[in-house]
């Protein structure tokens, strides 16, 4: 099931970027255009998912994404990204 969209508690990709390197509790996905942040989705400790149609409606953005682990982006991340 996907998260909610939330309105963006940071609008500007600095601090997004800030926050997410910093975040070790949950991950996060926002939604980047034109230098703000359109849509921000906050998931669990092990994921954060999105809806095909939300995907679809900010399709030309900037994808930010965390993994609270320090982990890479996942093969199951690409292939989500390459799909849209």
């Amino acid at each position: 099931m996907a998260h909610k969209r939330r309105k963006p508690d940071i609008e500007d990709v600095a601090g997004i970027t800030i926050k997410l390197r910093a975040e070790m509790e949950v991950e996060h996905i926002y939604l980047i255009k034109n230098g703000k942040a359109l849509a921000w989705f906050q998931g669990s400790k092990e994921s954060v998912t999105i809806s095909h149609n939300e995907m679809l409606r900010f399709g030309d953005s900037i994808v930010l994404h965390n993994h609270p682990n320090g982990t890479s982006f996942s093969l199951h991340d690409i292939q989500e990204i390459i799909q849209i």
